[in-house]
């Protein structure tokens, strides 16, 4: 797993590009031995860019315009079609996990003392401790917190994502952060070890002033970053606008390598990144995206619902029927005024029923499978308006997959942004700005808002049935007020 990265150009601070301008890059060699230089490895990472391609398009909702991508990331037969509408249920997915996971995070806990997710302490500048008051200002200067959901929605899309720390010396707080996407890095690890990594890479594409497509690639050690000339990206158009990265793959070929421009020791001492791996799985160099096994079951509902939306329109083709009368045109469109002569001429429409039941019992079927792989709870506004006010109770048993896939997510990436906070106060050591000891005497824990709200009733029933059971000898002389009522 990666522990660290170096320190980056300013500019490049906070850069979360558009999807995705790194498709179809070249990749190059330097240190000649590194196994992600190597042919087999280029052909693994072609591929993982078209996979990471795959799982934008499906967010963004424009997979079933790029038909050929959209067989091949599904394994489809050529032949198969595209549904001819969506509803974006990747986007809904992705967004509400990743929201509800770390939208409710009010802060850090640092032992007994918890910083605000503006970097303030409760117990004020003078008495707050020299590590809470570092780290509150880290959290103040980077806007840190107020990051996490968009954070996590990228590990959640993609699988990965990489949190870099940068040393800013001339600004006005020595650290900053950066968010690194998945298709932007990689890193070299130990044949027999995954954890043991030699050096991280970062590698993107950007548009210079005169329009000219470059790839600026950055290697981290942990003593140094070797920055490399920015090369004028090979290949066609189409390659460049991502269009034919399967061509690459087939043609084996890259750039020559890049010439270092210049080599920059960093103060840490460490590899100053956290890699967030998503459902990590062990010995597994990259996480797995929540839309993994989800795209087969997403492409069944928009086949059903344009299913649905064809028979209702069908429904909806009236056929005339005239009575005691004669109509005036001989031929009818839906642009005529339909006119009937005679004494007591009438026209009606009969609907030509159809019965889209089981169309309708599938479609609640496969948002039931959604809920069940995902935890994102899949309920129309119909349904949940006609249920009335819920209690505190209700809602947290309707909400309870959303709550244990938020708690799960809270353990692996959760567990990976605290890593890095923690890495904020190794590096203040290295720094100088704190001692060793002040670093390490406390591990950082993300504090959050409860899930659910209950109401002053749910609340009084609760402090109540906690005097009984103190008076009873049953309970601890514990406080009465929970900080976590979900």
């Amino acid at each position: 797993m990666v522990k660290s990265l170096a320190e980056a150009d300013p500019q490049n601070l906070m850069r979360i590009p558009t999807w995705r301008k790194s498709s179809g890059l070249g990749r190059t060699g330097q240190p000649a031995t590194a196994f992600i230089d190597t042919s087999v490895y280029q052909e693994s990472w072609l591929e993982r860019q078209a996979q990471l391609h795959f799982f934008a398009h499906y967010y963004d909702g424009s997979i079933y315009r790029q038909a050929a991508e959209w067989a091949r990331g599904n394994a489809y037969s050529p032949s198969v079609t595209p549904p001819s509408i969506y509803l974006n249920y990747a986007r809904l997915i992705i967004d509400r996990l990743s929201a509800f996971s770390f939208d409710r995070v009010r802060g850090v806990a640092l032992g007994e003392e918890t910083i605000s997710s503006r970097g303030e302490s409760p117990l004020g500048e003078e008495a707050a401790s020299p590590a809470a008051t570092f780290l509150g200002g880290f959290l103040h200067h980077s806007q840190f917190l107020q990051q996490l959901t968009s954070i996590a929605r990228e590990a959640l899309l993609f699988g990965d994502v990489l949190l870099r720390l940068v040393h800013t010396p001339a600004s006005s707080f020595p650290l900053a952060f950066s968010l690194i996407p998945a298709e932007e890095f990689d890193y070299e690890h130990d044949p027999r070890d995954i954890g043991q990594v030699r050096f991280v890479r970062r590698e993107f594409r950007y548009s210079d002033a005169a329009g000219v497509l470059r790839i600026h690639r950055e290697d981290i050690l942990p003593d140094r970053c070797l920055y490399y000339r920015d090369e004028v990206q090979s290949g066609s158009h189409l390659l460049r606008r991502g269009k034919m990265l399967a061509m690459t793959v087939l043609g084996g070929g890259r750039p020559q390598p890049l010439a270092v421009e210049r080599e920059v020791l960093h103060p840490f001492g460490f590899i100053p990144a956290v890699h967030l791996k998503n459902r990590p799985r062990p010995g597994e160099k990259f996480g797995e995206s929540e839309l993994a096994d989800l795209t087969p079951i997403l492409d069944d509902i928009n086949w059903k619902v344009s299913q649905r939306s064809r028979n209702i329109s069908r429904t909806m083709n009236a056929i005339l029927k005239n009575v005691n009368g004669r109509l005036v045109q001989d031929q009818l469109d839906d642009t005529q005024i339909v006119t009937v002569l005679g004494d007591g001429a009438q026209l009606e429409y009969l609907v030509n029923d159809s019965d889209i039941g089981a169309v309708q019992t599938h479609l609640e079927e496969l948002k039931q499978a959604l809920t069940h792989l995902t935890g994102v709870v899949m309920m129309s506004p119909e349904k949940l308006t006609s249920v009335g006010p819920l209690s505190g109770f209700a809602l947290s048993i309707l909400y309870e997959p959303l709550i244990n896939a938020a708690k799960s997510k809270r353990r692996t990436l959760g567990s990976g942004i605290e890593r890095f906070l923690q890495m904020v106060l190794e590096a203040g050591a290295r720094l100088g700005q704190l001692t060793q000891a002040e670093a390490s005497a406390y591990a950082p824990r993300l504090s959050y808002e409860p899930d659910l709200h209950f109401s002053e009733a749910e609340k009084l029933t609760r402090l109540k049935r906690e005097l009984l059971a103190k008076q009873s000898g049953l309970a601890s002389d514990a406080p009465l007020t929970a900080t976590d009522e979900s």
